[in-house]
């Protein structure tokens, strides 16, 4: 739901974006072991149906409680309810991506070559995401608000279920790599909701 989040900072399409988030989180149990297996050859078990209840119960249950209190209150969730807690939700986004981040101290201790080309090879795949939001957007022909959507949509991971699969299935630096997504993904999520949001005032102006 981070990105959600970041599409709403910054004037995408809410509903267009929970549609999306919704139907990745579905998807994940599925997608998530034949693109290993397609990029990297490995073959991975996962407990689908405990996956599918851990992400319904994380993303897709409040997604829909929020819709159902919006529509019962009106508008007054998204008018009064969502500004208000918008700054301690991104306070503890903050502690989330700090404390998923303690897994690199042992990696950050010795740093080496390897380091810094895992490292750049990730930021490059970060920044592709979010690149390749934007370019399909415009090559779609969508307005501001929907190019903002898939730039986040396509951009921001779910780290979480990346970590896990990292740490279970894959060697010890596969963690280093996916908590430097964690950190990469925040910073250039910023950067782009500003371009972005220049974007949409142009828009709307």
């Amino acid at each position: 739901m981070v990105s959600y989040m970041w599409v709403g900072m910054y004037g995408g399409n809410r509903s267009l974006a929970l549609a999306l988030i919704l139907l990745t989180t579905v998807a994940a149990p599925f997608t998530i072991p034949l693109s290993l297996e397609a990029l990297l050859g490995a073959t991975v078990e996962l407990d689908v149906a405990a996956m599918m209840g851990r992400m319904l119960t994380m993303i897709a249950v409040p997604a829909v409680l929020g819709m159902v209190v919006n529509d019962a209150t009106r508008g007054w969730g998204e008018r009064v309810l969502s500004p208000a807690l918008g700054p301690a939700a991104r306070a503890l986004l903050v502690v989330i991506i700090t404390a998923n981040s303690t897994g690199m101290a042992p990696y950050l201790a010795t740093v080496t070559v390897e380091t810094f080309c895992v490292a750049g090879f990730v930021l490059a795949f970060a920044t592709g995401g979010f690149a390749l939001g934007c370019l399909l957007a415009r090559a779609l022909g969508r307005d501001a608000a929907d190019t903002v959507t898939a730039c986040f949509c396509c951009g921001i991971r779910n780290i979480s279920a990346g970590a896990v699969i990292a740490a279970q299935f894959f060697p010890g630096p596969a963690v280093f790599a996916v908590m430097m997504g964690t950190l990469f993904q925040q910073v250039l999520a910023g950067l782009m909701g500003k371009a972005l949001g220049r974007l949409v005032d142009a828009s709307e102006g």
